[in-house]
Formats: C-alpha cells, structure tokens, sequence
C-alpha cells in the first residue's frame, strides 16, 4: 500500500519543478522581451541604486491610457515676475509609474527622496520628497496675480484653481518635462520641471531619511525692541536657489506655502525681507525653510518687543521723544554693513569725505514719529533741524528726502574749482546713501550729494542727538528770489568768450540761495545741482568768483537759469535768448580754377549757418556777391574774364533774431582766372621727341620750351596756335643727349596772349 506522506512528497516535488521550469521560460520570455525594447527605453527607475523599470514610450503612454488620457494645465513660477502657464498637457503621473514599477504610494515614505534627471550622470535634476510629491497640488490659472514685489499672495490668484498630479509629459512639444503642481500660488515651483525626463531620463528613488533644511539666524536679537516698519533680514545656510524662507507674524497660523516668501527673488538684487509690524507691541516672527528634496526646517519663533525711539515736533507741538537706546531699536543702519561714506563740500575746493561706522536714519525717525513717511508729505514744507550747540538747518521735504542721494568719493578729481561745474569723473563708483543722524557722540546730520558739486556740507548740523530737535512745518517753504537779469540783457548780441553776468541786487547779498545754469539746455533739461553755477560761496557772492556763462560757438544760444537755495523752494527757470557773431574767417585763399574761373577756399567755422562772398574787380570796391551754405567750406566763381584780377573776402553767417548775424570779414585775396596746366608726356625716337600734352579748356594755343639743363636754359622751340593740336615732334636732335621739355597754355584777349602755369618739366633721351 503506498505511502500517503510519500506521494504528497512526490506530488510537492513535481508541482515545484513544474514551477520552475514555468519561471525559467518566463524570465527567459521576459529577458528576450527586455533586449527587444531595450532600445526603446525613455525612461528608468531605479530604487536605491537598482534598476527596478524600463519603460518605453509606448507604456508611458498605456499608464497614461489607464489613468484616462486625461490632459492636465500647470501654473508655475521661477523667480518674480517669471511666471509661466502650460495649458493641456498629457502624460502618466509618477505614482502611477512608480506604482507599475512596483512602489506604491502608500509605500512611499514622506522622507523619501525621489529625483529626477534626465540622464543617468551630469545631467539637469530636481528632487522632491516623498511628502512633496504626495502632497495636494493644483493649477492656479490667476497665479500670476501674487504680488512679485512681495510675495504676497492676493485672494484672486486662488479664484479657479484645479487639483493636478505630478506627470511626466509625452509630448515632444512639452519636451517630455516633469509638470508639478503648486502647493498655493507663490511656490516656485518652476525649477522641478526637469526636460527630457521621458527621453532616455531616470527617476531614482531613495529610501533614506532627505536632510532636513537648516535653521536661520535674523539679524535683529530676540527679545529686543525695534521701530515699528524695521527690516528683518535672515541668514541661513541653505541653498538659496531653491530652498525658500516662509515666514508670518500671525500667531494662529504656522508658516507654509502661500505666507509672505522671504527670498523668492534669490538672483535679484532686491531681497524680500520681514517688517516689524506697527499694530502691536510684540511680534512674533514665525520662520520655516522649505526646500525641493527636503524636510522642512523646525519652526523658528523670533520675538520682538515694538517701541519708538530727539525730540520730533509738527508745526510746534511735540510728537516724539526718543534716547539713545529708542533709536538703537529702531533706526541704526550700517552697523553690519562696513559703515557709510559721505561727501561734502562747504566752499570749494574743501571737500570733506566722511565714514561712519553706523547711524540713524532720519526717514525712519520721521516715519516713526509722525506716521508718515517723508514721501507722503507734500514736497514744499520744511523740515528743520537744531543742535544743542544752537546751529541748525533748513530743507525742503523734497530736497532731502525727494531725491535721491549719493557718496562721491572722487568729486574733487571730477569737479572744476572754478565754477563747480560736476564733470563725468566726479560721477565714478558713486553710492547712493541715506540720510542718517551719526551715532557716535558728535551726532551730526549727514545727507549726500544729489551731484558732485552740491555744497551740502555747511549744513551738516552737529550734536542732534544731545537736545536737538527736528520740526516739521505744515506751511509750504518761501521761494528763491527770481533770477536777476542778466547783462548784457535778454536778447542781445555778442561777441564769442564774451561773458553774461547776473549781477547782484543789493537786497540778495548775505544770502544762500545759488544761481544754477545750463547753456544751450535740452527740451528736458533743468538747471540744479550738477550743473554750472553762478555764485561761487554758499554765505557770500564774491565778485571775483562769480563764473559767467560763456559762448564758445557762434549763433543762436540759451541759457537757462534757476534759484535754488536749502529750505526754500526753486524760482522759477528763465531762458536768456543770446546771439553770438561769427569769429573773422581764417585760412581764406584763391587760385585760378580755370581760364574763366576761380576757386576760394578757407577754414571751416563751426556753429555758423553760411558764408558771405564778397567780390570786385582790380580796383573797384568789395561789395556782397554771394551766400552759401555752411556745408562748403569753398566756393568756385565761374564766367569771369580770362587774364582780370578778381578781390575777393569772405565772412562767416550765423542765425539772428531776424536776419543772419555777419561775421568779420576776412584779408582780401586777389586772383586772375588763366589757363589751365597742362599735364605733357614724352617719347624718345631716332634723333627725335615726341611731346604730347593735354588739352587745355579755353586755350588758343600751347609754347613748347626745351632745355638741356632741368632747371634752366629753357627756349621756345615751337609755338601752336591752335588749342585742337596736342603734340609736337621735336627732329634734328643729338642721339643720346638729355631732353627737358615743358608746355604753356595761352588764351588770346584782345590780341594779348594770357599765360596759365607751366606744366611740370618731362625729360629724356634721344635715341
């Protein structure tokens, strides 16, 4: 009888390798199917090193089929403002390709990394973890609506957002990237959308904890006090390219996607910082570091007590008192930055160039104060300020505040001493710089240059912060006096280098104000600092430094002309009309251009509108002949008198008020219209020359001379009397000799023979 424990043994024994050999043909089926589409393959995953799934674009496309073959539209943001929608894209989601290599989503871990690349080494990449790529994501079609100055999310970049997976596009025209959704409309989420991801990419996938974002430091010290409006900046050691700083000051939220974004502009200059808010006395700022690939950071929590940090006072009433240690919580600025430079002129050439190691800012102060920050007054009210040493000085809102301020380190090099006038040199490696109240003990208001040559120094006031005061008028500032009348007066002419004055009224002396000028001004141009100006000293006018305009160029110029003063509001700009005459033309000279012609030439003059010809003959008076263009610079007169004498001068034209100004007329220049030169050519024959010449316009005939000697002995050898015959051969020569030959044009006027020039002397040998 057989054993039943024996034949189920038996039984095991055969099912098992029935199994096997099924295994085997299967994977012997698989591994041929593999090497078939191993070519095929457009995407890889891998799992902690090892490949895991090699899919072609035919089952990208089959997950993708299975998923519904839907399409799905992305919203993305790179750095502010570069934000970038692709509408209907269609591909597989990852899950669902990670799920067909095995991974399921409920197996993925939230510290997890996945990257993606688009080649196996060296190429682009970007990571998410496994919380990141779980986690809802969605279009947001008005996610351009975040304010990109700020970061801030607006309530209508939300309206009609749309859930959406992470999938990667088989479509050459998306470039087959990896597409990821936004957590709220401010993730930049633009740097995961790795291209080529389904052309021969790879999706690895790591089980190891990601690393966790490290923790920043802020450079304001918890538990103190600050001004209400103070920036925050925050350090940290992360990437900045990609990890970003989410912070709040709501105390019922923690801080996530969609809060204000510190650094979502890391490329820019402009850095998106924290500011202390003003509705309340403690703040609480919450931090957390979000980063693509890992965790987050644990949140920080930086608390700050709110205070006010001189007297401040509005059209006599006091509105804020401040010490020391108020202004240190809520104005000081240079500390961790090197200090601030200031340039500073009292009266040249004594440029005074400062460093402070840090200050207080006066916008912050008066922002602090009053409630308002010096832009949101109105631009002509006063702001004073007053030492316990008992100076003080006086602004308008708009020249301290109104325009921006710069550190000009090299303004003694690029400054003219004796006018002022700012040249480009004065300009270099210029720092914009605020206004500050020094912190060290002489506390002395610094403010910079809007140019290189504003005498801004005398009013630099000492000891501010020693019972000093800063007051605030509501009234609008008194204007400049307005610009005096020049002399000479408005509309004259005068000569060029000849200087226009302003001079003083008696009433203006002992003050500030300053005249600025511009000549010749653009359509845009106003005169003020950078510009040339008329009064030298800021207390005084002296009159041995008053720099006048001067014209250089003849014609029509301007100038326009501004008061301006510290404190008060600029006088209106006047324009000068001037009319300048020509300088006496230089160089004029005239030659025979041909039998009947003359040609005058001279040196051009710039900034003229024509010339005058004058002309006479030999004897006569010189009276207006011709204008011309100032395009020439000479002029040919023709149909004249073969063998007369011509006078001839010349003067430049310019514009003036109604008719052209005329210039000094040059030297007179005397010329006779002769004969043409004629240009010869010789050929040697057998005892025998040959002289050909060229046809001269006008002439009746030609005198051939020769020589033996090139600079002497010359006789006539023949005479042509008619102006057709252009050669000559000279016989009965001695073979071997030197021949110098040269030919003379003449015109018959009147039965006188007029001669031109000799034609240049040709020489050679009879053969």
């Amino acid at each position: 009888m057989n054993n039943p424990d024996i034949s189920l043994k038996h039984a095991l024994t055969a099912v098992r390798k029935t199994t096997l050999i099924m295994a085997f043909f299967a994977a012997v089926f698989l591994l041929a199917a593999i090497r078939v589409h191993a070519s095929d393959t457009v995407l890889t995953v891998q799992k902690d090193g090892e490949t895991v799934k090699e899919f072609s674009m035919e089952e990208l496309q089959q997950i993708a089929s299975e998923e519904g073959d839907k399409t799905y539209s992305y919203s993305a943001w790179n750095t502010y403002p570069s934000y970038t929608a692709y509408e209907n894209v269609h591909g597989p989601t990852i899950t669902g390709i990670l799920q067909s290599s095995g991974i399921a989503s409920d197996d993925i871990c939230e510290t997890w990394t996945i990257t993606f690349t688009d080649k196996e080494q060296g190429g682009y990449e970007a990571s998410l973890t496994g919380k990141q790529l779980l986690e809802d994501r969605y279009y947001y079609p008005n996610g351009e609506l975040v304010n990109h100055i700020k970061g801030i999310i607006t309530e209508e970049a939300y309206r009609g957002f749309v859930k959406v997976p992470v999938i990667v596009s088989t479509e050459s025209e998306n470039e087959n990237r990896l597409f990821v959704g936004q957590v709220a409309p401010n993730e930049e989420n633009h740097p995961l959308y790795v291209k080529n991801l389904s052309s021969h990419g790879y999706i690895k996938v790591s089980t190891s904890e990601a690393p966790k974002c490290k923790p920043v430091t802020s450079s304001l010290e918890n538990l103190t006090a600050w001004r209400p409006g103070k920036e925050i900046t925050l350090n940290s050691q992360n990437n900045y390219e990609y990890d970003k700083i989410y912070y709040t000051f709501d105390e019922n939220i923690s801080p996530d996607y969609g809060c204000l974004i510190y650094n979502c502009a890391p490329k820019q200059e402009k850095e998106l910082k924290p500011v202390l808010p003003s509705d309340t006395k403690r703040a609480v700022l919450k931090v957390v570091v979000k980063g693509y690939g890992k965790q987050d950071s644990d949140i920080q929590r930086f608390t700050y007590i709110i205070g006010e940090p001189l007297t401040v006072k509005v059209d006599g009433n006091t509105v804020k008192t401040y010490d020391r240690d108020e202004l240190d919580a809520i104005a000081v600025i240079g500390a961790d930055s090197g200090g601030l430079d200031y340039s500073g002129y009292n009266s040249y050439p004594t440029l005074l160039l400062k460093h402070i190691d840090s200050g207080y800012r006066l916008d912050s102060i008066i922002e602090d104060a009053t409630g308002k920050a010096p832009s949101e007054f109105d631009n002509d009210i006063t702001i004073s300020f007053s030492g316990s040493d008992g100076y003080s000085s006086v602004f308008t809102m708009k020249q301290l505040f109104g325009t921006e301020r710069f550190y000009y380190p090299n303004a003694e090099k690029g400054t003219d001493t004796k006018g002022g006038m700012a040249k480009a040199e004065a300009y270099k490696d210029g720092k914009p710089v605020p206004a500050v109240i020094d912190k060290s003990r002489e506390s002395q208001l610094l403010f910079g240059q809007i140019a290189p040559n504003e005498q801004n120094h005398s009013e630099f006031v000492s000891y501010l912060l020693q019972l000093g005061t800063i007051e605030i008028s509501s009234m609008p500032a008194e204007k400049c006096d307005p610009v005096p009348e020049p002399y000479p007066s408005d509309g004259s002419i005068v000569e060029k280098g000849d200087p226009i004055d302003f001079p003083i009224p008696e009433e203006y002396k002992n003050r500030r104000d300053k005249l600025y000028y511009i000549i010749d001004p653009s359509e845009d141009e106003i005169p003020g600092s950078g510009c040339a100006f008329y009064y030298y000293g800021p207390f005084h006018w002296p009159e041995d430094k008053t720099n006048p305009p001067v014209f250089s160029t003849p014609g029509h110029h301007t100038i326009a002309a501004r008061m301006t003063a510290y404190g008060k509001q600029d006088s209106d700009v006047r324009v000068f009309d001037f009319y300048v005459k020509p300088s006496v033309l230089t160089g004029v000279k005239g030659v025979s251009a041909s039998y009947n012609s003359v040609k005058l030439t001279w040196k051009a003059q710039s900034g003229i509108s024509g010339y005058r010809i004058y002309r006479a003959k030999s004897g006569k008076t010189l009276v207006k002949y011709k204008d011309i263009s100032s395009a020439q610079a000479s002029f040919t007169d023709k149909g004249l008198t073969c063998g007369t004498t011509y006078k001839y001068a010349v003067a430049a034209l310019t514009e003036g008020r109604e008719e052209p100004l005329v210039g000094i007329r040059s030297g007179t220049i005397s010329v006779k219209p002769v004969p043409g030169k004629p240009t010869i050519s010789l050929t040697a024959g057998s005892k025998r020359v040959k002289v050909k010449w060229s046809k001269v316009s006008g002439a009746s005939g030609y005198v051939i001379l020769r020589s033996t000697k090139k600079a002497s002995g010359y006789k006539t050898v023949k005479t042509i009397k008619k102006g057709s015959v252009v050669s000559f051969t000279n016989t009965k020569l001695v073979k071997g000799r030197m021949y110098y030959y040269k030919v003379w044009a003449y015109r018959l006027v009147n039965g006188k023979r007029i001669y031109g020039a000799y034609s240049a002397i040709k020489g050679t040998r009879a053969k």
